[in-house]
């Protein structure tokens, strides 16, 4: 039999109107597991899921062949804009940053992103773009825990989701450095930066855990986490207050993610030791609660509705694991989502 030739756009126009929404739902998210992650990236898929007319017009605007500025210019004008915005200078009265142009940094910022994304196609560009795509997503990750522009989200001023930045900076490194440098690199982003008001650690651990399914990788990245939770809970003896909450955090961060590694090799007694081991809390109920919503994303109905049971005797227990105990014992099965 002859190949398949690929549709024309008028078929596929053709073939699109007679799906109703339910079904277009569900060919665009096969659709987007079939794209290569570098493809996702290097396209903007992202921007067009998220604003498909402006992602048209975008494209109908830009010219067509014009040549790229040279690498050297570009990096310039990264180390030029993460200077002045540490130093407010997109924000307060300065002499380096005229008045007019405070307000486009996140103009400036957009630019950046798309010509190091685009020299990053070039292998001799990729680790000079990952380290100063990195500079641009620090400075933007600052922004969400100090003032740094005149912007109440640094990232959605400049119109990429973090889990989009984020992504794009693993990305590079992970095509230039070895298995261990580039696990510990990934973890320190992630877990080394401020979020903004939309994004959650869990979501960036997602974007990672994306480079690391192997069982080989996936131990990798339990033995460097363990590491750094072991040499940060020695090292940090705080007072009490905002930093030793931000040490907590980060604590607890490394034992999510060292769960989800687990969890990756279904090695779920293992996730659940290290979990009850070392997660903080100040109430055991939260840490049950926490634990159980991290069993509900890989769908463990059983071991859920053993801990409820279990728990239910020693504690008092919020109204929605009682409601998700009742829900599984009368369906056996999980509810959509989590109460």
């Amino acid at each position: 039999m002859p190949a398949k030739q690929p549709l024309k756009l008028t078929e596929l126009r053709a073939l699109i109107k007679k799906h109703d929404r339910k079904d277009l739902e569900f060919i665009i998210a096969q659709l987007y597991k079939m794209i290569p992650k570098d493809k996702k990236i290097d396209n903007d898929v992202a921007s067009l899921i998220e604003n498909p007319e402006k992602f048209a017009n975008s494209s109908k605007t830009s010219k067509k062949g014009k040549a790229m500025r040279p690498f050297s210019e570009v990096e310039k004008e990264v180390l030029f804009f993460e200077a002045n915005a540490y130093e407010q200078n997109y924000m307060i009265p300065n002499r380096s940053i005229k008045k007019a142009d405070r307000p486009k940094w996140r103009f400036v910022v957009k630019r950046l992103y798309k010509e190091l994304n685009e020299y990053a196609k070039q292998e001799d560009y990729i680790k000079k773009t990952a380290d100063n795509l990195l500079k641009l997503y620090e400075v933007l990750t600052y922004a969400c825990g100090y003032y740094l522009f005149n912007a109440y989200d640094a990232f959605e001023s400049v119109g990429i989701a973090q889990e989009t930045f984020f992504q794009s900076v693993v990305d590079k490194y992970n095509k230039t450095q070895e298995r261990e440098a580039f696990i510990s690199k990934s973890i320190d982003i992630m877990f080394d930066n401020f979020l903004n008001r939309y994004t959650l650690y869990s979501d960036l651990m997602w974007v990672f855990l994306e480079y690391v399914q192997t069982p080989d990788m996936l131990y990798l990245t339990i033995d460097i986490s363990r590491q750094k939770r072991q040499k940060l809970a020695k090292s940090e003896k705080t007072t009490k207050g905002d930093y030793e909450y931000e040490v907590e955090k980060k604590l607890n961060n490394y034992t999510e993610l060292i769960f989800r590694c687990y969890a990756g090799l279904y090695e779920f007694d293992n996730a659940l030791n290290d979990y009850q081991k070392y997660a903080i809390e100040r109430e055991e109920e939260v840490k049950l609660y926490i634990l159980i919503s991290l069993l509900f994303d890989y769908e463990k109905k059983d071991l859920i509705l053993k801990l409820i049971i279990e728990n239910e005797k020693k504690m008092a227990l919020r109204e929605r694991l009682i409601k998700l105990k009742n829900y599984i014992l009368e369906k056996d099965e999980l509810p959509k989502y989590m109460y």
